[in-house]
């Protein structure tokens, strides 16, 4: 199936598909990734809500049967590459793990931005993730390797602000920055959301055997081209 707009979704989410939901300020910039915690019909292509496993922080893992909240669980992009059944259920035994392991750790300490994954560092630590780090690393448990991490761009803060609208002004911050891993003044090679999406956006044997390579401009689903210079008045 790919990646796609709800706008122009042909087909009805899939557990463990790939949920996005944009910015909004910034026109199509995917702010925020999760994982489909369900089935959900697709009726309109206009308004879909849907429950997500996420990391917001803290990672949050809906109950069954828990209802979309029509403030936060509305979704914008959604990527699949037609898990086979193992494949899914190791996802599946991934977002159990990571509950459990997460469930008394304080969020500040379960969220990373870069690099989008931090491993244990002593037994009595926890992982911690980005949104779109959470994603990844769940694919990742089911052998799908979605993106080649050596190849991400780097990208300035301005960049990186909008998929954090409730956090701006501490992401301004040089220490509240450092603290998610973003020292200095960057740029950084952030695993941003949107890049995901165009991960997913190819034939399903390519999503398992060649991670993509992001590309500027894919922040934005569908890639944003970078802007042609004005040419000069002679």
């Amino acid at each position: 199936m790919g990646s796609s707009r709800i706008a122009h979704q042909s087909s009805d989410i899939r557990v463990h598909d790939a949920l996005g939901q944009d910015a909004k300020d910034v026109t199509s910039f995917v702010c925020h990734i999760g994982i489909s915690s369900g089935n959900v019909e697709v009726k309109n292509q206009q308004i879909v809500l849907a429950k997500m496993v996420e990391m917001c922080p803290p990672l949050i893992v809906p109950l069954v049967g828990e209802k979309p909240d029509p403030e936060f669980d509305r979704i914008d992009v959604v990527g699949n590459i037609e898990l086979t059944a193992s494949e899914s259920k190791q996802i599946a035994i991934f977002i159990e793990e990571t509950a459990k392991e997460l469930e008394s750790i304080p969020k500040r300490q379960q969220y990373t931005v870069h690099p989008h994954f931090r491993d244990r560092t002593d037994p009595k630590s926890a992982r911690r993730y980005s949104c779109a780090g959470y994603v990844q690393q769940a694919y990742e448990y089911a052998d799908i390797d979605l993106i080649d991490m050596a190849t991400i761009p780097d990208v300035g803060l301005e960049k990186i602000l909008p998929a954090y609208p409730d956090n701006r002004a501490e992401l301004e911050q040089p220490r509240a920055r450092a603290f998610v891993g973003l020292k200095g003044n960057g740029p950084w090679p952030v695993l941003l959301p949107g890049y995901i999406f165009h991960a997913m956006n190819r034939p399903p044997q390519d999503c398992r055997t060649t991670p993509y390579k992001p590309q500027v401009g894919d922040e934005c689903f569908p890639r944003r081209e970078a802007e042609q210079p004005v040419p000069a008045e002679s």
